[in-house]
C-alpha cells in the first residue's frame, strides 16, 4: 500500500512539473526556499524568486516531492580548516588519502553552524576560498566554492519544466570566456580527441566547461581540465617537497606530463604536454607504482594542459577562439 501511495504521489508530481528531470525548470511561485536536504526540516540555504531558472538533476528517491538542483548562484559550502593548507585564494585539501573529507552546505540566510553533509572530496583536491572563516565552539569552518558533485534541494511544487531547457542555460551562471553548459545527460571527458582515448572524468547535464578550441577533427573540442582533474609525472622527474614538487630532467629534454583518470586505474600512457625543468607542481594524492617499476605522482594539471569532449555534448557553435597558446595534439 505504501508503495502504491508513493507511486501515485510521484505520478501527480510529474504532472505538475510538466517533464521529468534532468532538465531546466522555472520557478512558478513568488518565492521558493532552497534547502540543504530534501525536507522542510533541513536548514534553508537560499531563496529563488518567481521566474528564475534552475537546473533540476533528479527527484529525491526516498522523499517524494523534492528535487535535487544544481546549487544556484551565490551558493557555497563549508569545510573544516584542519583539512586545508591555504595557498592564497585557494587551498589544498590535506589528510589521509584513504579517507574522504566531508564538506557541508552553506547558507546565505542563517549563521548557524553547518550540519548537513553536502559531498565528500579526496585529499589532494584544490578548493576555491570564498570568504572569511567562521569559528564555532568546536571548530573553525572555511567557506569554499561548491564542488561539481554537490546539490541543493527544492520542493517540486515550486517549479515547472521549460519547453526549451538548453536555451535557458545562461540564467544559471554568469558566462565566462568560452564557458558553456553540457547538454548531454552524461559524457566522458577524455585524454585525447577520440573515443579510443582514456576517459579521465565524467560530466553531467548543466556542468560548465571552458572551451579552448576545436580539434583537427571538429567533432572534438579541447577544454580546460574540469575540477578534480589531475595529471601524472614520473618519479624520476620530480623532486618532492611536502605537498609540492619541482620538475627535474637530465637537461636534454623537457618532462612529459600525462593525463590522469578518476574513472580508470590503468597506467598513464598518453602524453599531454611537456614541461621545463624547474616548474613547480602540486601533489594531489598517493603515488602509483606500475609493473615496470616506475613511480608516478599525481599533480594538479598545468596551465597549458587540455582535456577533450565530443562537440555533440555541448551547444552548437561552442568552439571559440583560442584564448592562449596551446600545445599540438598528441597522435
Amino acid at each position: 500500500m505504501d508503495r502504491l501511495i508513493t507511486l501515485i504521489f510521484l505520478t501527480a508530481s510529474a504532472g505538475a512539473l510538466g517533464a521529468q528531470p534532468p532538465g531546466y525548470f522555472r520557478v512558478q511561485q513568488a518565492e521558493v526556499v532552497v534547502r540543504s536536504g530534501p525536507s522542510e526540516s533541513a536548514y534553508a540555504v537560499g531563496k529563488l524568486r518567481l521566474g528564475e531558472t534552475v537546473l533540476v538533476l533528479r527527484s529525491a528517491a526516498e522523499t517524494p516531492g523534492w528535487l535535487a538542483i544544481r546549487p544556484p548562484l551565490g551558493s557555497f559550502s563549508w569545510i573544516d580548516v584542519k583539512h586545508l593548507k591555504v595557498l592564497d585564494k585557494v587551498a589544498l585539501v590535506e589528510g589521509d588519502p584513504l579517507k574522504d573529507v566531508t564538506i557541508f552546505a552553506g547558507s546565505s540566510l542563517t549563521a548557524q553552524e553547518p550540519s548537513v553533509p553536502s559531498a565528500n572530496i579526496r585529499p589532494g583536491f584544490l578548493v576555491n576560498l570564498t570568504g572569511p572563516p567562521m569559528t564555532t565552539s568546536a571548530r573553525t569552518m572555511v567557506p569554499i566554492a561548491v564542488m561539481p558533485n554537490e546539490v541543493r534541494w527544492i520542493p517540486a511544487k515550486g517549479v515547472v519544466a521549460l519547453e526549451t531547457p538548453a536555451a535557458s542555460a545562461p540564467a544559471l551562471a554568469p558566462p565566462g570566456p568560452g564557458e558553456v553548459a553540457v547538454i548531454a545527460a552524461s559524457v566522458d571527458v577524455r585524454s585525447g580527441p577520440g573515443d579510443n582515448y582514456q576517459p579521465t572524468t565524467r560530466l553531467k547535464l548543466g556542468d560548465r566547461v571552458a572551451v579552448l578550441r576545436p580539434g583537427v577533427n571538429p567533432q572534438w573540442l579541447a577544454i580546460k581540465p574540469p575540477p578534480g582533474s589531475f595529471s601524472w609525472v614520473s618519479g624520476k622527474h620530480i623532486q618532492i617537497n611536502e605537498r609540492s614538487g619541482t620538475l627535474k630532467s637530465d637537461g636534454k629534454t623537457d618532462i612529459p606530463i600525462l593525463p590522469g583518470s578518476q574513472l580508470s586505474q590503468q597506467a598513464p600512457a598518453v602524453e599531454s604536454v611537456r614541461a621545463r625543468a624547474g616548474t613547480k607542481v602540486y601533489l594531489m594524492d598517493r603515488p602509483l607504482r606500475t609493473s615496470d617499476g616506475n613511480t608516478w605522482y599525481p599533480i594538479q594539471p598545468l596551465a597549458e594542459e587540455v582535456r577533450w569532449l565530443p562537440a555533440s555534448a555541448l551547444p552548437p557553435g561552442s568552439a571559440g577562439p583560442v584564448p592562449m597558446p596551446l600545445p599540438p595534439e598528441k597522435k
